[in-house]
Formats: structure tokens, sequence, C-alpha cells
């Protein structure tokens, strides 16, 4: 019966974690440090019961072993909600990669790398949506130019085997610091860096991640 009762409580106190990581009431790695003490103070009460010969029915510790692995995965779908986020593609200028109306995920970032799309917010109205999905082409501090439907950054033509139609020839340009050259993979579609110009990083909001 004690056990019983101990096993109530512990579920009901790992519930209410869960709800807080849900609702953001507490941060991730709080909750996460406190579930982590409350499961080596379980390891030992498990211990300390076959230690002092009372052994815990099999039943209730397979009962507890899936409440645990619940548990963890309530975690991950909580972490996922806070930091995960749903879009949709307008029009065609990311064709091939992603198609109109098409649903994606995106994610917050702490860097950028070549290569990359991404989510940009269009504070000057160059675009015509108010955010864009563009591909990362070149970054603060490279030189990037168009020959021959050939592109080149620092003096290197790159292999860009996801765009289609052909890219339409530009001078070189010096992208300066805090600022990045975003192009469509739609080439022939697309409105970006070609005649926009660089853009600000500071206005990148998400990275897709699929």
């Amino acid at each position: 019966m004690k056990l019983k009762k101990w096993l109530y409580n512990h579920v009901t106190i790992f519930r209410k974690d869960a709800n807080r990581i849900l609702f953001n009431e507490e941060s991730e790695d709080k909750v996460t440090l406190k579930i982590k003490e409350k499961f080596q103070k379980e390891k030992q009460f498990i211990k300390e019961s076959e230690y002092n010969g009372s052994e815990m029915p099999i039943k209730m510790k397979k009962q507890l072993d899936i409440f645990i692995h619940v548990l963890l995965i309530l975690s991950i779908i909580a972490m996922a909600i806070h930091f995960v986020f749903v879009g949709k593609v307008s029009g065609i200028s990311m064709s091939p990669t992603f198609e109109d109306n098409q649903i994606v995920l995106t994610t917050a970032y702490t860097s950028l790398s070549y290569g990359d799309i991404v989510v940009y917010q269009d504070v000057n109205n160059d675009f015509k949506s108010s955010r864009v999905i563009k591909r990362v082409i070149a970054l603060e501090g490279d030189t990037i130019y168009c020959e021959d439907g050939v592109v080149y950054v620092n003096g290197k033509a790159i292999e860009e085997d996801y765009i289609v139609g052909t890219t339409s020839d530009f001078d070189e340009v010096t992208i300066e610091d805090g600022e990045v050259f975003l192009m469509g993979d739609n080439r022939e579609n697309s409105v970006d860096s070609r005649s926009v110009g660089t853009l600000k990083t500071a206005y990148i909001t998400k990275k897709v991640v699929m």
C-alpha cells in the first residue's frame, strides 16, 4: 500500500512538471534538472527497497518504467512545440526544393552557413510578401558574381545542383558586415539579392529545417 501511494504521488508530480513545460510556465532546463533529480531519488528508493528485503512488485516496476518513457516523450514534444514552427511557402521562387503552398518546418537559428534556407522578414517592401524563403549563397566578407550562368563566391565556382533555370549574370558584389546574399532556387522566377541587393541578417527570423 505504501509503495502504491509513493508511485501515485510521484506520477502526479511528474505530470505537473510536464504541464509546466508544455505551457511554458518554467524553462525546459530547470524542469529537466528537477526531473533528473527525481529519477535519482527513485533509483535510490528502489535500491534501498531491495537492500531492505522489500521488493517492488514487477507490475509496479513495469508501470513506472512505462511512465518514465512517456514523460520523456512528452518532454521532447514540449521542446519541439517551443522551438519548431510551421510555415507555408507562397510562390514558386524556391521550386523545385519547395513548391507553392507547401508546408515547412522552421526553427530559430544561431548561425548561418552556405546553402541554408531561411525565412527573411521583408521590412523594406522589396518583395511581394512580408516574409520570403530564400537560400543563403554568400555571407558577410564574401565576394560574389555570376558569369555565363555560373555563380562565383570568393573567386570559386559553386556547385548548385538544387536550382532550375539559368542564373542571370551580375557584377561582383562584396557582402558587408551584417549582410547576406540570398537567392531563390528557381532562378528565372525569383526576386532576390540579384535585384534588391544584399540583405540584413538581422531580418532573417528563422531557418527552414524541412
